[in-house]
């Protein structure tokens, strides 16, 4: 199941939310630039409250569709994964392997599901609208506040007369630019342009930014709805018995279940498959089950879990070597770590020309990171997803 394409309109909702608010915050800069530095500060200072409104019509704008778009994006989970496992259940059915599940449209336990995981998503995407705002309020007010100690910094060098002192310091660097105002606004905002705004603040203190804690978030939702809407169906049916799906770049907690059979019930023993083997039933809590990188954790690439009927049903896939495994796996999170470093220099170059500021050292920074990209994809021979280097301005 492909759990980008599910996410991706949400994902470019705030993509779009994030760029805009940040493009918004640095056109704020681009006027009062011939003010004395307090009365800038003053004035900057005074645009927070319209700043304020600004943004919150930007996110109010953008994600007003969201519980739509997040009902789709797990309805189409759901549906996806019971696609392939109801056939299954009503075949053993017939066969006389299980017993008959009702309809499908009656099972409480998908419903239940559903509407759970649902309600979770969207609190969690509101949550994410706030945090954004006020981090987007931070990034304005350290922007100001760095500009002005930047100013007082040079002003205080110039007057001291110092000028053998500062020829190797930051300050020397603004003193023979075109203005101390015009390179303390390209350096703030370009700090700002690598930070980003935060959409979430983890247990550890990590900060996330709104759309890759959104990716995180509904790729996750989405698995949990496939996974959960599997196993209440398959309890349905009277059966608890699943088997994991073989992929070429399982994640390293994943990798040592692919082709087994788990119990959902978490016991133990063995059963026959179609062919008449015998294969190991293992309990789900000897897996890497419940963790967060671990089997149907998040961003799992193993969802939705196959449901396994003793004498009917057959595994099927090769596991592959685990050296080759890791390869791959390691590419495509390289591959992601450029698709970065692209949209974050597209970012920077909208900012500084939205502020009214030159940004050639951007452009050049865009131009390598895609330089390393070709780069990438000819000593991999992976495909480039050029739209997830697009920003949403």
């Amino acid at each position: 199941m492909d759990f980008d394409k599910l996410a991706a309109p949400l994902v470019q909702v705030y993509e779009e939310v994030t760029d805009q608010i940040l493009e918004n915050i640095a056109r704020h800069f681009n006027t009062g630039k011939g003010l004395p530095t307090i009365d800038w500060q003053m004035r900057k200072l005074a645009e927070m409250g319209q700043l304020r409104q600004e943004n919150i019509r930007i996110i109010a704008r953008k994600t007003r569709q969201n519980p739509e778009l997040i009902r789709i994006a797990l309805e189409n989970a759901a549906g996806q994964a019971l696609k392939h496992a109801e056939p299954e259940l009503k075949e053993a059915v017939r066969r006389g392997y299980l017993h008959d599940g009702g309809p499908l449209e009656a099972s409480k336990g998908v419903e239940r599901v559903f509407t759970s995981y649902q309600r979770q998503a969207e609190d969690t995407a509101n949550l994410v609208n706030t945090v954004m705002l006020d981090s987007g309020m931070q990034s304005y007010r350290r922007v100001v506040s760095d500009v002005v100690q930047y100013e007082q910094a040079a002003m205080a060098v110039t007057q001291a007369d110092a000028a053998q002192n500062i020829l190797n310091t930051e300050t020397a660097k603004v003193l023979t630019g075109v203005s101390s105002r015009q390179e303390a606004l390209r350096r703030a905002i370009k700090r700002m342009a690598d930070n980003g705004l935060t959409g979430f603040v983890d247990r550890g203190g990590h900060n996330w930014q709104p759309e890759s804690y959104i990716n995180m978030d509904i790729r996750s939702t989405c698995g949990n709805v496939a996974t959960e809407a599997v196993f209440a169906r398959n309890e349905d049916y009277g059966n608890d018995l699943f088997w994991v799906t073989v992929k070429s770049t399982a994640r390293p907690l994943c990798y040592p279940w692919q082709g087994k059979v788990i119990s959902r019930n978490d016991r133990s023993g063995y059963v026959e498959d179609l062919d008449g083997n015998r294969v190991e039933i293992i309990p789900i809590s000897s897996t890497s089950y419940g963790e967060p990188a671990g089997l149907y954790g998040i961003n799992c690439g193993h969802v939705p879990p196959n449901v396994f009927t003793p004498g009917f049903t057959k595994i099927r896939g090769e596991v592959p070597d685990r050296a080759e495994n890791d390869r791959r796996y390691a590419e495509s999170q390289e591959q992601r770590g450029i698709e970065r470093k692209i949209r974050y220099a597209k970012r920077e170059i909208a900012m500084l020309e939205a502020a009214g500021l030159d940004a050639t050292k951007a452009k050049e920074k865009l131009k390598r990171a895609q330089a390393e990209m070709r780069a990438f994809i000819n000593r991999t021979g992976r495909t480039r997803r050029s739209d997830r280097e697009q920003i949403g301005g």
